[in-house]
């Protein structure tokens, strides 16, 4: 293994335990939640706070230039799309888990799925920009 692999390596595990601290982890425990799990669902598309919109896409652009600097076949726009709605719908999954089991009062939004997948293309695309940009200067 490369030295610049080992250190993407292991900025993708950083980043994966921070977006897990981020999205799970500030699960307070509430043992007597009054509430339908379904009132946490928030199915609505493009009903959500531009800024909230606007971090769920910052998040998630790290996967869209980590995981094709490791596995370079995965860059392609739909392979970061399905692995961006995937990633996301197991976080939007544990958050309901928790609030089941939990109560911990975190909300299950169709806006994070658009907004994770959305970040994940968008760091593809400045990886590519930014890759085209260096191969140009070096080149």
């Amino acid at each position: 293994m490369t030295r610049a692999r080992a250190w993407t390596l292991a900025l993708s595990w950083v980043y994966a335990a921070a977006v897990a601290v981020v999205t799970v982890v500030p699960a307070g425990a509430h043992r007597r939640h009054h509430g339908r799990w379904w009132w946490v669902v928030e199915a609505v598309p493009f009903q959500v706070p531009p800024v909230s919109f606007a971090l769920n896409v910052v998040m998630f652009m790290p996967v869209g230039v980590l995981v094709p600097l490791l596995w370079p076949r995965a860059g392609r726009i739909g392979t970061i799309a399905a692995l961006c709605l995937a990633a996301s719908a197991a976080i939007e999954l544990t958050q309901l888990a928790l609030w089941v089991t939990l109560g911990n009062y975190r909300t299950v939004d169709v806006n994070d799925l658009i907004a994770n997948t959305a970040g994940g293309v968008l760091g593809l695309l400045v990886l590519r920009v930014a890759g085209g940009a260096r191969a140009r200067a070096t080149g």
